[in-house]
């Protein structure tokens, strides 16, 4: 934030263009790093949602920023070109394992093996932020199936239940139902997808 002339606040934003998205913004100071703009300011600001890039956009991208070609292939289908998300995901050693978990889940989905997805889940079932984030992994897999990418295991109406149970579930351990209880119940109806 600078001071203008006449004694007005005035805001930089700064960004990158990406395929006509906007990828990161943030407010400039006077020292020069990133940092938030003060309570009034955001109160007078207009927020706009941006659309992610195409999958194959994204891909490149990320791959131009030191991912993996086959990573970030897989990444930005499942995650529907989001390249924050994907970046997020393949430059963090805990989220990359925790997509590769979900992956396995929804493999259990399109196998309709419960008994796998109980297994895979019981690490969880004390970890609630945790069982959060991998279902919504899980959820982003098997949207991904909705939209019939080849990287999801599970497609068609399976991918469409798998993603219900998916909601379902985040809602319950956002309304603080035992975490256990829920994934249990979420395992058990895998038989029926």
């Amino acid at each position: 934030m600078r001071g203008g002339a006449n004694g007005l606040q005035t805001i930089q934003l700064g960004g990158q263009q990406i395929g006509g998205t906007l990828e990161s913004a943030h407010y400039g100071s006077s020292s020069g790093g990133p940092r938030r703009a003060p309570p009034p300011t955001p109160s007078r600001c207009v927020s706009f949602a941006v659309a992610p890039v195409s999958p194959e956009q994204c891909a490149r991208y990320c791959a131009a920023q030191g991912v993996d070609k086959k990573t970030a292939a897989l990444y930005s289908e499942l995650f529907d070109g989001h390249i924050g998300t994907v970046l997020a995901a393949a430059q963090d050693e805990a989220r990359t394992a925790q997509v590769e978990k979900a992956l396995q889940l929804a493999k259990a989905a399109a196998d309709r093996d419960s008994y796998a997805a109980a297994c895979l889940l019981a690490a969880y079932e004390k970890d609630k932020a945790g069982a959060a984030a991998l279902l919504t992994d899980f959820r982003a897999v098997a949207a991904a199936g909705l939209r019939q990418s080849p990287h999801a295991p599970v497609q068609g109406i399976a991918a469409q239940r798998a993603l219900r149970l998916a909601e379902a579930a985040i809602q319950r351990l956002g309304a603080q139902v035992n975490p256990k209880i829920v994934l249990s119940v979420f395992a058990a109806k895998f038989r029926a997808l």
